[in-house]
């Protein structure tokens, strides 16, 4: 293999990697915003249970927020 040829290889596997790596991050926080989303929206909807009468248990055991956290709606 030539130099030109191995520098070239060199290169490309540097763009695999640098690409993988972006995507990989670009997933990553994709991932977390989602998950912010989804955490704000099930507390939104607790808060409107709350409001409506919905007992702090009940929403507690249909939502997984823990009773303080309902509480603290």
């Amino acid at each position: 293999m030539t130099l030109e040829q191995e520098i070239k290889l060199a290169a490309k596997h540097a763009a695999q990697e640098a690409a993988e790596k972006a995507s990989k991050e670009a997933y990553e926080k994709g991932y977390k915003e989602a998950e912010k989303e989804k955490e704000l929206a099930v507390k939104n909807n607790a808060r409107k249970f709350k409001e409506s009468g919905v007992s702090v248990e009940i929403i507690s055991k249909c939502t997984g927020l823990s009773l303080e956290e309902v509480q603290n709606l």
